[in-house]
């Protein structure tokens, strides 16, 4: 027989003694790979879906879209040689009155050829052709409630009346937006020519999306006619980049969970710890007979490695076979929610990782008391109180090794911006100040114990103890709950930011597609409203860069951070004074009374990264005209403040005579916001009125949905920790018997030896929870203030609610675990020993 084959077989008959400890090793584990795996799985479920319905969601093979312009002539001729078909959309933010009040839509005017790919469907049943035929229009049911108004009423868009005809049940190339300012409305291009919309300057996106024949490659045809028009402004894509902002969402989304999944498994990884020491230790005599029969260490460590792998096995198991059917089960329900056809699938490559993570968990873990155990001998191990032997220096390195591999995946894992190295430094840290805080409560308890009597000093002689609980308790329950303060600080930072410094700095419109023969007259309506203050005005233009110092912006390479200046439209403006209150970072303000060739100014940030500098020629294209200027200096603009920010100022003159737009914030108090959009409702129907109230509460709705979903995430590791709790509970629970037992002998009561372990997990769990606040306090002030740049904000309630909490967990979870252990009578316990 081999060496394995009497492994297994000494091992198989072992465990008929019973599984003590291993079922906690079982759910911890299972736990930490079910988060990690459905987590994955979801989001590669919805990946899928993006992928699988590209061409639908972006409503063709390939989209070009311009700002302020249409597609050229020439270029709509060069893609309808190479296409099977053609499809026009006009989109913008307008304002449509209906029932005597207003509203901001996301409005879109559709070609007759729309949509190339699906369909409408619009209740009542009707032809998208039929419903928008002779002025007529659907709208998302948002749109009805806001407006209070029903099919067959009649809406005012601009200068021209549409006749609401149906409600849009599903939009092709839509999906549900993580954020938007307002319903969606469509209409006929013909309509939207009629409604006075359309004028110089205004912020008008158009889109020309194309079939292609099949075998066509969309790439290489958007890249032939990018070269055939090198100085377009426009923003090519074909079907692998469609829904471009809804990928990034669900990527982020989906990181973040995963690392606090991949939390829930490290905390889970203090219980499996627990859980083989457990198991061990009831089979400490039976090692020692095994050893004093002629078992080599290396046949001991096979044993009770194959019992250890076996569960190992069967925990990750368990978490795979929950995480492959997360996607079954939530799937209907974000797919409803995004607005996509989910297919759920399995995921090899998630479920994959998750496997991964947790055998690497699972070897850190348990290599060490595995070797431990199997390198004493048989002398010592019948001596129960005696230490813990070190494993041999092989086995130290495995467990280093499986240390630096576990990192290294975890880093792999999320390599956007780093966060998978922070994640592994964080990770460090909290386990190393909950170990200190662990040796601190301690050593107090220590300090304390000598100063009371009763059953205040047996609580902390048991918090004390150098074999007792208090570690493994504090860092289980300790994490747990720091991973919950952490998020619940960020999020009451975000909505501190929202309902304060914003709420407070903030105009009360936005006012957008402003001509340049209204600006006089509107501002002079504006201030006219009792209530309201005459609005802040400037040109808006957008355009692109296309080249640096000669460099064509495709040439450069630049960080990753910095490509959305080369890849975007930038709002752009003009002045002749710095921005007040928006000092500079390099470079000198040009003279007010220049005069000279162009010169521009740039938000530092990006542009800073990217590599440009003062003095430097950069291209621009705008409205269709190239422009070059030399950089004359950076502005550190602070994004967060809403107000009027621009990531280009150009000096004076350069777009003299040329069409542009106004934008305005204006200031009214709530009372009067009604009054101002009335009064420009009436005599500026082309103006667009953005209420930054209504901005700022859909922000505290999306807030609300991401915090809950990272909550409700966050929970599995408050979960992992009490199941780790209950398992070290459970593994002391021959300790506690036997001290119980002399105890009573003494003279102590149930009640006595009750209040006392009572009293004893309470110092536990409320030291856990002051440490957590502290942990999470840091990792979120980290977070807040230097990666957002904003205030932290933390409460009082939530330090009550976390230490409150963590010492009732704690005291419950101990109380069921020590409950039936001192109901056991002392006499048989004193005779079996």
């Amino acid at each position: 027989m081999t060496a394995w084959a009497l492994a297994w077989t000494l091992a198989r008959r072992d465990l008929r003694g019973g599984w003590r400890g291993l079922p906690v090793l079982l759910a911890c584990l299972g736990l930490g790979v079910a988060a990690i795996a459905g987590i994955g799985s979801l989001g590669e479920s919805v990946r899928g879906a993006l992928r699988a319905d590209a061409r639908l969601l972006l409503g063709g093979d390939i989209d070009i879209r311009r700002t302020h312009q249409s597609i050229s002539a020439e270029a709509r001729d060069w893609v309808e040689v190479r296409a099977g078909a053609m499809s026009d959309t006009i989109r913008m933010r307008a304002m449509v009155s209906g029932n005597d009040s207003r509203a901001l839509v996301e409005l879109k005017a559709v070609g007759a050829a729309y949509p190339l790919l699906g369909e409408v469907i619009l209740e009542p049943p009707l032809s998208l052709a039929k419903a928008l035929a002779d002025g007529g229009a659907v709208a998302e049911t948002a749109l009805l409630a806001r407006l209070g108004v029903a099919i067959g009423d009649t809406l005012r868009l601009g200068e021209r009346e549409v006749e609401l005809r149906a409600v849009i049940i599903r939009e092709p190339d839509r999906l549900a937006s993580v954020f938007s300012l307002g319903p969606r409305l469509m209409i006929a291009s013909e309509t939207l020519s009629a409604t006075g919309l359309v004028q110089t300057g205004s912020l008008i996106r158009y889109h020309l999306k194309a079939l292609l024949p099949p075998g066509s490659d969309a790439k290489a045809t958007l890249e032939a006619l990018d070269a055939a028009f090198p100085e377009s402004a426009w923003r090519l894509r074909d079907a692998s980049a469609a829904q471009p902002g809804l990928r990034r969402f669900v990527e982020r989304m989906g990181m973040y969970l995963v690392l606090v999944g991949l939390t829930a498994l490290l905390v889970g990884g203090i219980g499996v710890a627990s859980a083989v020491a457990t198991h061990l230790q009831s089979r400490v005599t039976t090692v020692a007979t095994l050893k004093g029969l002629g078992a080599t260490p290396s046949l001991v460590m096979r044993v009770y490695a194959l019992q250890v792998a076996l569960v190992v096995a069967s925990g990750i198991a368990i978490g795979l076979v929950v995480g492959a059917a997360v996607p079954f089960v939530l799937g209907p329900l974000v797919g409803e929610r995004l607005d996509i056809a989910l297919r759920p699938a399995l995921a090899p490559l998630p479920l994959g990782l998750a496997a991964l993570f947790g055998a690497l968990v699972a070897l850190v873990v348990t290599l060490w008391p595995l070797a431990s155990i199997s390198a004493q001998p048989a002398a010592r191990l019948y001596r129960p109180l005696a230490a813990a032997a070190r494993p041999p220096g092989r086995a130290m390195v495995l467990v280093a090794l499986a240390g630096v591999a576990l990192i290294m995946v975890t880093a792999a894992s999320a390599p956007a911006y780093g966060i998978g190295w922070w994640f592994v430094i964080a990770a460090l840290l909290a386990i190393l100040l909950l170990s200190l805080a662990a040796r601190a409560t301690a050593w107090a308890a220590r300090r304390a114990a000598p100063r009371v009597r009763g059953i205040a000093k047996l609580a902390l002689l048991a918090v004390a103890a150098p074999a007792g609980p208090t570690r493994r308790m504090l860092l289980a329950l300790g994490m747990g709950l720091a991973v919950l303060v952490a998020i619940g600080a960020v999020e009451d930072s975000f909505r501190a930011e929202i309902a304060g410094r914003l709420a407070e700095e903030s105009p009360a419109f936005f006012l957008i597609d402003i001509q340049r023969d209204q600006a006089d007259a509107l501002a002079a309506t504006v201030a006219a409203v009792p209530g309201a203050e005459p609005p802040i005005l400037a040109p808006m233009l957008r355009g692109r860069i296309i080249a640096v110092n000669g460099t064509p912006a495709g040439e450069l390479t630049v960080p990753p951070g910095s490509r959305w200046l080369l890849r975007n439209d930038l709002g752009m403006t003009f002045r002749d004074t710095p921005q007040p209150g928006v000092p500079l970072a390099a470079g000198d303000w040009w003279g007010p009374d220049h005069a000279g060739p162009p010169l521009v100014s740039l938000s530092a940030g990006s542009a800073m990264a990217a590599g440009f500098a003062v003095g430097d020629t950069v291209a621009f294209t705008v409205l269709g005209r190239r422009i070059e200027a030399e950089i004359a200096n950076f502005r550190n603009v602070d994004w967060s403040a809403v107000t009027l920010n621009f990531v280009v100022i150009f000096s004076p003159g350069v777009f003299d005579g040329a069409p542009y737009a106004y934008i305005a914030t204006a200031q009214a108090t709530p009372a009067a916001e009604d009054g101002v959009v009335r009064a420009i409702g009436k005599d500026f129907p082309n103006v667009s009125a953005v209420a930054v109230r209504e901005v700022l509460e859909t922000a505290k709705g999306v807030l609300s949905s991401v915090g809950g979903t990272l909550r409700a995430t966050a929970g599995l590791t408050l979960l992992a920790g009490i199941l780790v709790l209950a398992g070290v509970v459970a593994a002391g629970r021959r300790a506690r018997i036997h001290d119980a037992a002399i105890l009573k002998v003494l003279g102590a009561r149930r009640v006595d030896l009750l209040r006392a372990h009572l009293l004893e997990f309470a110092l536990i769990g409320a030291s856990a929870g002051l440490v957590a606040v502290v942990v999470g306090a840091i990792a979120s002030w980290a977070f807040v203030s230097q990666i957002m740049h904003m205030d932290w904000a933390f409460s009082a309630s939530r330090v009550l609610i976390t230490v409150l909490g963590g010492t009732a967990i704690t005291a419950a979870v101990g109380f069921a675990g020590t409950w039936r252990a001192l109901a056991q009578k002392a006499a048989p316990l004193l005779r079996g020993s």
